[in-house]
């Protein structure tokens, strides 16, 4: 016999899931307006992403990759995590 998951396992997941985009949408968009990053230029190329993309998709794209890593649980601890991180690839936006 299989094991299911509950309804509750399953909201409980799709909460998390949720949960999650909203953190890393936060993220991205305190990157972008803090270090004031152009939606226009080839910043998806300084982050080796495979797609090439404006800046602005570039950034949600990275900090999605990035997220389970560096999670920290702490927005602010987040933030300057993947603030250090971009401005080590790219300078250009310190």
């Amino acid at each position: 016999m299989i094991n299911q998951p509950t309804i509750e396992q399953l909201i409980d997941e799709i909460t998390l899931q949720k949960q999650t985009k909203m953190r890393i949408d936060s993220l991205s968009r305190a990157l972008i307006q803090n270090l004031y990053i152009p939606y226009c230029g080839d910043l998806y190329f300084h982050l080796k992403l495979t797609k090439a993309c404006d800046n602005h998709t570039a950034i949600k794209r990275w900090v999605n990759e990035k997220f389970n890593e560096i999670d920290t649980g702490d927005f602010d601890s987040n933030y300057r995590i993947l603030k250090q991180q971009l401005l080590a690839i790219d300078p250009t936006y310190a």
